[in-house]
């Protein structure tokens, strides 16, 4: 399997052999910059360039919901925060 980004799309490709079958995961119409899978591998962070941040499951769901939007509100920073065995932003 393999993920891309092209744009604010988020193609999935399964390899097999000399076959492969293409998907699309998500589009989220912005650019994405970054992707960020959480520890268990269950939920894919994709950030834009301009400081979105959607959560993605890609087992469950081809949406995207958007968990942060800089541009939209008086946001300084965000940081992962790994207390022991919980994780936060």
């Amino acid at each position: 399997a393999l993920l891309l980004r092209r744009g604010g799309i988020l193609f999935f490709y399964h390899i097999k052999d000399l076959q492969y079958e293409m998907k699309i995961c998500v589009d989220i119409s912005k650019p994405i910059s970054s992707l960020i899978f959480s520890p268990d591998y269950t939920v894919l962070l994709l950030v834009t360039g301009q400081g979105t941040i959607y959560a993605h499951k890609p087992a469950h769901s081809r949406e995207a919901v958007k968990l942060l939007d800089t541009c939209s509100s008086c946001f300084l920073a965000a940081d992962f925060l790994t207390p022991r065995d919980k994780y936060c932003v």
